[in-house]
């Protein structure tokens, strides 16, 4: 013990000293060792009486004696070290990027082994994926690498360019067939950066930013430093998405495939987020992964210098769900943003389509290299919705038959679907959006359903804020308790992954073909099993007939069949519960409460999602009469605390809707005019009246006496409400000048409740 505090004390008076042999015991070596061995040998046998101060002195000597001799070997050995370990360092990273022994090319993830990095190896089929099996468009996709990402290797094998269009259906795992090659490729190019090998772009902006750099100058430090400005001021992968929650989506899981990849970083640029944040996390991050709407993307290159320069140095450029960034009119914000882009031939393209359309094939020629290789995972004469999924369009007699049969196929779906029913709801407007899931969300009608108020239920619209958007779109998609419901509009019917939802539920038309094909896209995703239906009014027949006939093979439900269909069900369950369901699901949904287990999500305010439970006899509580009576006593209620013409503000804007798209629909706007009055009088019982003045008929364009030909119309009221402003939707349509178009066609109506 005293030896050993001897020793600590003697090389503590070194350091104070400036003997670099006590500093570094590394580069002394086994001498600096021996000359304490010497020390203590020649003092003698150390014992607990033996005097400190002696031994102590005695090391000191035998150190200083050593230090003066060691002096400039130790010198010269720090700088051997620092060559050693850089040449150690290289030979490491060759060793790493050295071609490895392969696994036969299958259709599985592991058969990706030795052709991407470990990192993004272990991502997949570790964690946080855990993939086993690729999907077609994976496999067609990552089958091309190590190649694909590999820029500076000139042609591939084929001799077709790096470029990729690539048609694939929803739902098919297309953003990590495009985003595994763009992360691969911008680990090579920074591999490429510490040996000195500069992509076009970044060696224009060294000549613009520092006209006399010399990479041959650098030190290791050196070079390290210009890995770190690389990064930092180089874009790696600009994915363009058409809304935010599809870029939300995205750069989710880029974050996941930077699991493994330290320092990697994935920015998220969209709209209705806060643009002094999105820039402060731009200067003090680095831009590997860039996720934005056109919209915002835009705004922040016409306003921000350092922006600009990192898009300018752009690796790979990525439109995702290109159809429908055409179809919502970013065409011209596309080619503004192209601007700003390296040249094509110096950056990496991909395109992925569910449809590939004329104006695809413009946007194709001006985006990618003619030398691009197409890519198609969509069988020859399928459409872009799942053969596999049923669909069934149901003709509702009134306005409320449309509410019963919401109820009705919710219920259902908790049924056949127990313990995993997941189901989405569109509305085409934000003003019926709202009422149903106030509807659906009331008490009253929850415990119509089977499972009751333990159903999960809530609303996603053009008029939440983002915030609220976000966190209801991620509690939806991550939702595992056995019973959910989500109403929205078309906000979430494009692009966005809801994993596991059992049923879309559409009621009343669309706004297109094209967002009946995407809304029905939310189900049967990844090969799972689903279903979409479809509840129509009498004046909208005529879609189903003339349009969604072509589309998909829909089947006619009749109300009574399918009402029929549920009461048998319900009997069956309420006689025999196992003939049902299963005994495992049955003993969960209907047992006890468990334990909570600790590693289940919570919600932000700590709260966790209770599990989904079967309540009472489903026969009694979904028998048609009782079903109607309970949602007439909750509609009224609604109107009495809502204080004005609620159902008649709804009707109004639905009209406005249609008048907008009856050309595409196959409607009949005279029809669509006599079928919201009835919509406004059967769910009032009477209490409210939809009246239209001829002046805003003419203006609606309501008379143009087809289908049905009701044209005439009502004479107005002598109770009109004056302020029929108070009815105009701030933005039933995320289109350019929506809200004009309501200020115009409002204009001339009359309203009135009660007669």
């Amino acid at each position: 013990m005293i030896a050993r505090r001897a020793v600590n004390a003697a090389l503590a008076g070194a350091r104070r000293s400036g003997a670099r042999t006590s500093v570094r015991l590394l580069s002394a070596g086994t001498s600096t060792i021996s000359a304490l061995l010497s020390a203590s040998t020649a003092f003698g046998p150390v014992s607990s009486s033996t005097p400190r101060n002696a031994f102590t002195s005695h090391v000191k000597s035998a150190l200083a004696v050593r230090s003066y001799s060691t002096a400039e070997s130790a010198v010269a050995s720090e700088a051997e070290l620092e060559e050693e370990d850089e040449q150690r360092q290289q030979e490491e990273e060759q060793a790493a990027r050295a071609p490895k022994p392969v696994v036969p090319r299958d259709g599985t993830f592991a058969s990706l082994k030795g052709h991407i990095d470990y990192g993004t190896f272990k991502a997949l089929t570790v964690k946080p994926f855990g993939y086993v099996d690729m999907s077609d468009v994976q496999r067609e996709v990552l089958h091309l690498l190590p190649k694909l990402a590999d820029v500076k290797s000139g042609e591939m094998e084929d001799g077709k360019g790096r470029d990729l269009l690539v048609k694939a259906k929803t739902g098919t795992g297309k953003t990590l067939a495009f985003m595994v090659p763009a992360v691969e490729s911008r680990i090579n190019a920074i591999h490429d950066v510490e040996r000195g090998i500069f992509n076009q772009p970044f060696s224009e902006m060294l000549k613009r930013h520092r006209p006399d750099f010399d990479f041959s100058s650098l030190d290791k430090h050196g070079r390290k430093a210009l890995v770190r400005q690389y990064v930092a001021n180089t874009v790696g992968t600009l994915v363009i998405s058409p809304t935010r929650e599809l870029a939300t989506q995205i750069a989710n899981e880029a974050i996941k495939l930077h699991h493994f990849h330290e320092g990697y970083e994935c920015r998220l640029l969209v709209g209705g987020a806060s643009r002094h944040m999105q820039l402060k996390d731009w200067r003090r991050g680095r831009p590997d992964v860039v996720v934005a709407t056109p919209g915002r993307l835009l705004d922040l290159l016409q306003e921000d210098e350092m922006v600009r320069d990192a898009i300018s140095a752009t690796q790979t450029f990525i439109l995702d769900e290109a159809d429908t960034l055409l179809d919502m009119g970013f065409r011209d914000d596309i080619a503004k943003i192209r601007e700003y882009l390296p040249p094509r031939e110096q950056r990496t393209n991909f395109l992925f389509s569910a449809t590939v359309s004329k104006e695809i094939r413009k946007l194709t020629h001006s985006l990618l290299e003619k030398s691009h290789r197409f890519i198609d995972t969509v069988p020859e004469g399928e459409e872009n919705v799942h053969q596999n999924i049923p669909q069934f369009a149901t003709e509702a007699p009134s306005g409320m038959d449309q509410m019963v049969h919401l109820v009705n196929l919710v219920a259902h779906d908790q049924i056949v679907n127990a313990g995993k029913s997941k189901v989405i709801i569109f509305a085409p407007t934000t003003k019926l959006t709202e009422f149903i899931s106030e509807l659906l969300l009331s008490k009253s009608v929850k415990s119509l359903l089977p499972c009751g108020t333990s159903t999960f239920m809530n609303v996603i619209h053009s008029g939440k804020d983002q915030d609220k958007r976000f966190r209801v779109s991620s509690q939806f998609r991550s939702y595992k308790n056995g019973a959910a419901v989500l109403v929205t509009s078309d906000v979430s019917a494009r692009g966005v992954d809801y994993p596991g939802t059992t049923r879309v539920i559409q009621i009343s038309v669309p706004p297109g073909a094209d967002n009946y094909i995407h809304r029905v896209g939310r189900t049967g995703r990844a090969g799972a099993d689903g279903r979409g239906d479809i509840i129509l009014a009498p004046c909208e027949k005529p879609f189903l007939t003339g349009v969604l006939s072509k589309l998909a093979p829909v089947q006619e439900l009749a109300f009574s069949d399918f009402q029929q269909e549920l009461q048998d069900l319900c009997k069956r369950y309420d006689e025999e519960p196992e003939s049902v369901v299963d005994r495992k699901t049955l003993k969960m949904l209907t047992g006890p409460d468990q334990r909570p287990d600790p590693r289940q999500r919570r919600e932000p305010n700590g709260f966790r999602i209770p599990q989904a439970k079967f309540v009472g006899s489903f026969s009694e509580k979904l028998d048609p009469g009782h079903v109607q009576s309970v949602l007439g006593e909750q509609i009224s209620r609604m109107s009495e605390e809502s204080g004005n013409d609620r159902l008649v503000g709804i009707a109004m804007s639905h009209l406005g809707f249609i008048s907008g798209h009856a050309d595409a629909l196959n409607l009949s706007k005279s029809a669509a005019l006599e079928g919201q009055k009835e919509w406004v009088d059967s769910l009032s019982r009477g209490s409210e009246r939809l009246y239209v003045s001829k002046m805003m008929i003419d203006k609606l364009g309501l008379n143009d006496r087809r289908g049905s030909g009701f044209a005439k119309a009502c004479p107005p009221s002598s109770h009109h409400v004056s302020n029929v402003q108070n009815f105009c939707p701030k933005r039933e349509q995320a289109r350019a000048g929506a809200l004009l178009f309501w200020q115009r066609i409002v204009l001339g109506g009359h309203i009135s409740k009660g007669q």
